[in-house]
Parts: C-alpha cells; sequence; structure tokens
C-alpha cells in the first residue's frame, strides 16, 4: 500500500533516582554493571528508542560537555535511552545490551512504534452521525530523503447518517518520529478518505497532532476548508499509540461537516 504520508504530502514525570544498583522504570527492571559510567548519577525517568538525527554525535562519561568522549553515533542510529541527568539535557544511553554514556538529549527523537498487536475497534459519534469503525495496522516505512518513519493504516468504516448508511475506507499514518524538528515529542496522525476528493489532486482528509510528553491529541485542521466545521474540538487524553489513533478517528468525524456528508452520500 502506497504509504498514506506520502499521499497527504502531496496535496514528564519527574521520578528521580540515584543508580547504585537495580533501577526500576515502569515495569522493566534495569541493572547497571559497577563499571557503567551511569552509577551514582541521578537519572529522571525517560525511557524509549531514540533515534540520533545529526551526524557524530558525541557519547560522554559524564553529562556535560567537559565529559570524556567515549564514542561517536551516526545520524540515523537508534539507542535505548534510560533516564535524564537530572538539571541538564542529557541522556542516558544504552546500545546492543550495554551502557554507553551521556548523550545530548535535543539530538535524540523519540521514535514510536506505531504497529498494532490487534485491530482496533469501536464506535464514533456526532450529531445525527454515527460511525462503527475498525482500524487495521499496515506497514512501516521511511521516507525516502528524508529523516522520517511512518506507519500506515487501514480503516473501514461504516456509518449511518439520518438513518443511511454511508460505508467508506480511509488511510491512516502516524509520523513515528516528530514531524518537525523543533516539535519534539509530537507526532502527526492522518486520516485520508480513500479515492474521494472534491477534485483530481485534493482529497478529503483531516490532521490530528498526538503529543506523548503531554499524552493527549488536538485536532489541527480539514483539508479542504469546505468541508470542515467551524466548531471547536476538544482535546483527548492518549497514553499510547492505540488511543492516539481512535482519538484522531473521533475528532475527523467531529471535524468534518454536511458538505462531507453530501459528497460521500453522493458516490
Amino acid at each position: 500500500m502506497v504509504s498514506a504520508f506520502k499521499i497527504f504530502c502531496k496535496l514528564a514525570a519527574s521520578v528521580a533516582v540515584i543508580i547504585t544498583g537495580p533501577m526500576v522504570f515502569g515495569s522493566a527492571a534495569y541493572s547497571a554493571e559497577t563499571t557503567s559510567p551511569f552509577v551514582g548519577i541521578e537519572l529522571i525517568e525517560v525511557e524509549g528508542q531514540f533515534l540520533v538525527s545529526q551526524n557524530n554525535l558525541n557519547v560522554r562519561a559524564k553529562p556535560r560537555t567537559s565529559g570524556a568522549r567515549i564514542t561517536k553515533l551516526k545520524k540515523g542510529e537508534i539507542v535505548s535511552v534510560i533516564g535524564k541527568a537530572k538539571g541538564g539535557e542529557w541522556y542516558a544511553v544504552r546500545k546492543d545490551g550495554k551502557d554507553l554514556g551521556f548523550a545530548y538529549a535535543p539530538v535524540l527523537l523519540r521514535l514510536l512504534d506505531g504497529r498494532l498487536d490487534e485491530e482496533l475497534k469501536g464506535t464514533a459519534k456526532n450529531g445525527n452521525v454515527s460511525c462503527d469503525y475498525t482500524i487495521r495496522f499496515e506497514s512501516q516505512n521511511e521516507i525516502e530523503g528524508e529523516l522520517m518513519r511512518v506507519a500506515d493504516y487501514w480503516s473501514q468504516m461504516e456509518c449511518k447518517r439520518n438513518g443511511k448508511k454511508i460505508n467508506f475506507s480511509v488511510l491512516m499514518f502516524l509520523t513515528e518520529l516528530p514531524y518537525l524538528p523543533n516539535k519534539r515529542g509530537i507526532y502527526q496522525i492522518g486520516v485520508e478518505v480513500a479515492d474521494v476528493g472534491v477534485d483530481y489532486d485534493r482529497a478529503l482528509s483531516a490532521i490530528a497532532m498526538y503529543n506523548f510528553d503531554k499524552q493527549r491529541v488536538t485536532f489541527d485542521s480539514v483539508s479542504p476548508s469546505q468541508i470542515a466545521t467551524k466548531k471547536k474540538i476538544a482535546l483527548q487524553s492518549a497514553s499510547s499509540v492505540s488511543e492516539a489513533l481512535t482519538a484522531a478517528i473521533e475528532m475527523s468525524l467531529k471535524g468534518w461537516n454536511d458538505k462531507f456528508w453530501e459528497l460521500m452520500d453522493s458516490r
């Protein structure tokens, strides 16, 4: 399936610990070796996979620029972050099961895993419209020529409007990296109606933003503007990718106006 992201582009917690032995973040226990550069360093809880966004990123023995350089990381490499040094912008990073040292946090981008273990099913309602939906994971892709990874989905919408059935499919995407370099922690979710548009190159679509750090989804926009509601759409909480995707579907339903449904009904 062609990436929905490509199609659309056309148109913390503050729990601090000092590592002296076993460390528990969430449900996973981590035990630093006595020779680890993390021993004796107070860390704030930050966990996950992160991608290096620039070449020759220094990894240091201490969380400061004067710390001895241990190694360098290349652009595009993926490391595990197990904490952030308190009082600074340095992540404690691991790779291949080994403690590496400290890397400058602004250069590391959190990498989401957009895969779904099973299909997501639910019902979304807005006024006189009610839709049963199913979201199915399709694939993960790297965007050629860009530092971007995207998860693609297919969603079937079975809707009723004023008692009349209107069924259609949508393509969805989630950027697994922040969608803009200066928007760290914010990921874009796109919802695009398959094979339907107001003209040749303008598909019916909606965009939402998943703020991972604040665990919420906000509605961004609808395209083209003539199918967009003028009503304000409330943000929704989302503590996982699954919840973010379902929120995006529900927000899209609220973002489309009567003109959208007239277009769908006239296919």
